[in-house]
């Protein structure tokens, strides 16, 4: 019973340094910034029936804001990374000696200080950079949630040629 079964763990450290010697005679923005984090990763596999799979996996996201964010771009601030944790789960397989295949999971993915732009509204305090009518600024807001269905088949009518066909819904919510 317990032969099919597989578990995946995973682990990642990444380290960012964002070092910016800006030389350029009118703007002079200059900065540093580091990030690091350890990304750790889990999922496990069933086999119920030959080539057919149940899947589950957990999953931590870690995502630097870029230089222009964060030092040289026009209202840059002092942004954190993005995290997240996704969790998702589904069914795979392949049929007639693995001429069709199938994949369709259910995902659940959690982003915390998300990146987005705000109007500056003419406000120098949040713009101290620019104020004008179409100035923005960069803003880790807080939560959004992503939830959705992923499916994909696949058709090998020869060894050498394949066709996909892929589908997302998606249902995204700014909290």
């Amino acid at each position: 019973l317990l032969k099919g079964l597989r578990f995946t763990l995973g682990a990642r450290y990444e380290d960012y340094s964002l070092d910016v010697d800006d030389r350029s005679p009118t703007s002079n923005k200059d900065g540093q910034k580091d990030y690091s984090k350890l990304v750790r990763k889990a999922g496990v596999t069933y086999e119920y029936v030959t080539d057919h799979r149940i899947w589950g996996s957990i999953a931590e996201g870690f995502y630097v804001p870029d230089t222009g964010t964060t030092v040289t771009g026009v209202n840059a601030r002092d942004l954190p990374p993005e995290t997240s944790l996704t969790y998702g789960a589904g069914v795979r397989g392949q049929f007639w000696g693995k001429m069709l295949n199938y994949d369709v999971g259910l995902y659940h993915s959690t982003i915390q200080n998300q990146a987005i732009s705000l109007s500056c509204n003419g406000s120098r305090v949040l713009c101290p950079d620019d104020v004008s009518a179409t100035a923005t600024y960069s803003a880790a807001a807080g939560e959004v949630l992503y939830r959705g269905v992923e499916s994909s088949i696949g058709f090998r009518p020869w060894r050498f040629i394949r066709f996909d066909a892929a589908h997302t819904f998606a249902l995204n919510t700014f909290v």
